[in-house]
């Protein structure tokens, strides 16, 4: 039987509220409609659907960012852990972590082999 760690797919961020806009997820057909919905500011979410942070790194999200975009699309439970999963493929790791209780090393050669970041402060060539 497969953990919920292997059977998640993961999503770019962008890819999946863009595609909410698209589809006019609770009338929300833009991001400025979007921004004003979530209490957010315009460049967070061009950020966010930019999947760009304008430093050359991929966008990282503040979970409260994530709740707001959740409940400006109005999702239900389902959604909102997916989107959440979504955002912060590492919750996935860490719940699979706690459940399998796994010390810190397979702990983060978990993290490290899905592209995620380890715990505590090693360098990743150190796992």
């Amino acid at each position: 039987m497969k953990s919920e760690l292997e059977k998640q797919e993961y999503y770019c961020l962008s890819t999946v509220v863009n595609e909410m806009l698209r589809n006019e997820k609770n009338g929300i057909k833009s991001a400025a409609e979007l921004a004003k919905a979530s209490s957010q500011n315009k460049s967070t979410i061009s950020r966010m659907l930019r999947d760009d942070n304008g430093k050359g790194t991929t966008y990282r999200p503040k979970p409260e960012t994530i709740m707001a975009i959740c409940v400006a699309f109005k999702l239900d439970k389902a959604e909102t852990i997916s989107l959440f999963n979504t955002a912060f493929p590492e919750f996935l790791v860490w719940r699979e972590i706690i459940a399998n209780r796994l010390d810190i090393i397979e702990a983060n050669e978990a993290l490290y082999d899905k592209g995620l970041p380890i715990l505590g402060g090693a360098a990743k060539d150190e796992v």
